[in-house]
């Protein structure tokens, strides 16, 4: 019996559609029954034909065994791989539920410390481009004052250029007229021969006087302009910087908002992984002993409230604001700095609103009387170093400066005595009391 492969698929098609009430081994069976009549009826008429050789239809027979047994093996699997899920869900204990879920709150917390690191790093390198921004600002400005500078310098050069003109004008016309006169100076000075030298000498000479600094008027009047073209490129190239810090800034900006968004979403799984254990938890102890299960929730109370006391005690800001003696300018400063605890950080900050580090000591100075530069870097330039291996030379109202090098400070805090500070540290903080290395280590620390 002879049947094409597309005669054959529509046939086990039309017998063997999937039907949702009958078991699916039930239908594996029907399979197998029919491709093993198939095969019978198939080896009896092969026996019939004298063309195929009963070699030929024992490895045949053997190959198609084969093919069972492998058939049979990979339903096995199959029907192991979907009942086990349901039987390990089934089960009384949670353990192994519990197991896997703690594989996946570990590999979580890993990845939100390494965001953490990250936003970290970040804030750290925003920090660093807020200060180089402001120096770049402060840079163009000052460029843009001499630009305004040297324009005057110029017009002024031009007016009295004009002026030396007209009175060239003036004199040559004076001259003239005198001459066809007779009068004027022409006049006052002999006419006779002798004299009459003398008189075009002066006028010479009045004129020349006048051309050569009409002459020196234009030399200075270009070198103002060459100064001016120097100062444009200057400016070019500062507002140039200043973009590029700024696109910077906008850069870590987003990638901050991204790193803060993905470290808020890895919090919330932790969350819900966390209160999943927390439940199985509270399920496998259920089944416990009464007895077992207090004395457990005795020790946990225990060291929860030892942690508490513990983080209290090691709490970054002090209970108290300190008592700052004295009636200096470093003490008028200090208290000033002091009045702003609370006020949230804001970069480029300068007022009640919100302050930024140097913002905050550049104020509380300011309330003391002494004027402070607008950046950190510029700050510790402006100041008189004091030695960081003697604390016995620190003073309240010291500025205490962090960074990668004097060269490259990106912080400043205000030092309020007994090894504090009082800064605006951060995005998203406050101005607060810490300690002098909180926010790491001080690389200098100069006196206003």
């Amino acid at each position: 019996m002879n049947r094409s492969g597309s005669t054959l698929s529509q046939e086990l098609s039309s017998k063997f559609k999937i039907r949702t009430d009958v078991p699916r081994n039930y239908q594996r069976l029907r399979i197998f029954r029919y491709f093993e009549v198939m095969f019978n009826s198939s080896r009896k008429n092969n026996n019939r034909k004298k063309n195929y050789s009963s070699v030929r239809s024992q490895s045949l027979l053997k190959g198609f065994k084969n093919f069972k047994m492998l058939l049979a093996f990979a339903l096995s699997i199959v029907i192991v791989t979907l009942m086990v899920p349901h039987a390990y869900q089934n089960a009384s204990g949670p353990i192994g539920i519990k197991y896997f879920k703690v594989a996946s709150v570990q590999s979580l917390k890993q990845q939100a410390a390494q965001i953490a690191s990250q936003i970290a790093s970040e804030n750290n390198q925003l920090d660093q481009l807020d200060q180089q921004y402001l120096t770049a600002q402060q840079n163009l400005s000052n460029i843009e004052q001499q630009i305004s500078a040297t324009q005057s310098k110029i017009s002024s050069l031009m007016n009295s250029e004009t002026a030396l003109r007209s009175q060239i004008r003036q004199e040559a016309l004076s001259a003239y007229i005198e001459a066809e006169s007779g009068q004027g100076l022409s006049s006052v000075l002999s006419s006779n021969a002798t004299t009459l030298g003398f008189k075009e000498t002066y006028l010479e000479s009045a004129t020349g006087n006048l051309n050569a600094s009409v002459a020196n008027l234009e030399d200075v009047q270009n070198q103002l302009s060459s100064e001016e073209t120097s100062l444009n490129q200057q400016k070019s190239t500062a507002t140039q910087q200043l973009n590029q810090i700024n696109q910077a800034k906008a850069q870590a900006t987003q990638l901050q908002a991204q790193l803060t968004n993905t470290e808020n979403s890895l919090n919330g799984q932790i969350a819900t992984l966390v209160a999943q254990q927390q439940a199985a938890a509270r399920a496998a102890a259920a089944q416990a002993a009464a007895a077992k299960f207090k004395q457990e929730q005795a020790m946990q109370a225990e060291a929860l409230a030892a942690q508490a006391a513990n983080s209290l005690r090691n709490s970054r800001f002090s209970a108290n604001l300190p008592t700052v003696s004295g009636s200096g300018a470093g003490a008028v400063a200090v208290q000033a700095a002091l009045s702003y605890i609370g006020v949230w950080y804001q970069w480029g900050g300068t007022s009640r609103n919100g302050v930024d580090c140097s913002g905050l000591t550049m104020l509380a100075w300011e309330a003391a009387g002494v004027q402070l530069p607008r950046t950190a870097q510029e700050q510790y330039y402006a100041t008189a170093q004091v030695s960081l291996s003697n604390p016995s030379q620190w003073q309240p109202g010291d500025l205490v400066f962090y960074g990668n090098g004097t060269s490259d400070i990106y912080h400043v805090a205000m030092y309020i005595g007994n090894g504090e500070v009082v800064e605006a540290l951060e995005t998203g903080t406050q101005v607060q009391v810490d300690s002098i290395f909180y926010a790491g280590t001080p690389v200098a620390i100069g006196q206003p």
